[in-house]
């Protein structure tokens, strides 16, 4: 008998050795702790006697949860019994379904929005701090980096002639080589120079930090949060990195390139951001529905009949 804590011990240990951030290791904890205290309260505490109703019933067990919220949950624990599955620890796998989910139709700031967040940076910061937060914003829009992969760039990192940024640390600690488009690139030489001239010459990284050599994504956060609530523009850092997908899926982009661009393991991944602009299928519609050369229908003349009586 295994019992659940140990086994989530187990897949944590296991998830460390695989390179997984950070922060993924802190959501796959909270989780795991979440469930192992769910089945105490269900008589179960071994992991080999656990249910995929009991799975159920833990993802429910919240009112208020989204359905994306669910399949997340059910995604680490179904990675999670997975594992002890192959590790021998079980002797069954769980057949865990995700529930159906809606596309998400999201709405981002216009080009208008964006030059009115990007003026709404300065907060009392130095000139340079806010040139960065302006110039990391821009770079995130066009590269479609996570924050996180962006604070860790280096110079050695960047090649101006190959217009093109090497990240090293990505997710799963993959590394990859990421595109800048010719529109950034002369803004990247301008923030370099600045960059050059505001920073010890052995602080290798691109985004320096106020007190540590490095820029923290908590201070990245901050920065943009206050932006947006001086601008009243709703975007994250997150949600630029989705903007960069979507517009990118919108302008006809082939979504191979844009799955490598964005570091995803799977197409399907990727694929969604196909069903991020509602406006834009709808427009695509207009233009191409067979129904356009039909003939129009006439409209409904004479004295109108009285149907039958519905009783």
């Amino acid at each position: 008998m295994l019992p659940i804590e140990t086994a989530s011990e187990l897949f944590l240990v296991r998830c460390r050795q695989a390179g997984h951030s950070p922060a993924t290791l802190v959501t796959y904890d909270k989780t795991l702790r979440q469930f192992s205290e769910y089945l105490k309260s269900q008589g179960t505490e071994s992991a080999d006697k656990v249910t995929a109703a009991q799975v159920y019933g833990f993802v429910d067990s919240e009112p208020g949860r989204t359905v994306a919220t669910v399949n997340s949950y059910i995604r680490r624990l179904k990675t999670l019994f997975r594992f002890l599955s192959e590790e021998g620890y079980v002797t069954t796998v769980l057949k865990l379904r995700m529930r159906k989910e809606w596309p998400r139709v999201r709405q981002f700031p216009s080009p208008k929005d964006f030059s009115k967040l990007l003026s709404s940076f300065p907060d009392g910061k130095s000139p340079f701090i806010t040139c960065r937060n302006q110039f990391l914003t821009r770079f995130l829009a066009d590269t479609g980096l996570r924050i996180g992969e962006a604070c860790a760039l280096t110079l050695e990192d960047v090649d101006l002639r190959a217009r093109a940024v090497l990240v090293r640390k990505g997710k799963g600690n993959k590394s990859r080589l990421v595109a800048l488009s010719s529109t950034l690139l002369p803004d990247l030489v301008r923030y370099l120079r600045e960059r050059g001239m505001h920073t010890k010459d052995d602080n290798p990284y691109v985004f320096p930090g106020e007190r540590s050599q490095d820029m923290t994504v908590h201070a990245y956060q901050q920065a943009l949060r206050r932006a947006c609530l001086r601008s009243g523009v709703k975007i994250s850092p997150h949600g630029l990195r989705h903007y960069h997908g979507t517009m990118w899926a919108e302008a006809g982009g082939d979504l191979v390139t844009l799955q490598h661009q964005l570091g995803h393991e799977s197409l399907s991944t990727t694929a969604r951001y196909l069903h991020e602009s509602f406006d834009s299928a709808r427009a695509k519609h207009d233009e191409f529905t067979p129904v356009k050369a039909w003939p129009k229908l006439g409209g409904v003349t004479g004295e109108r009949r009285r149907g039958p009586r519905v009783s």
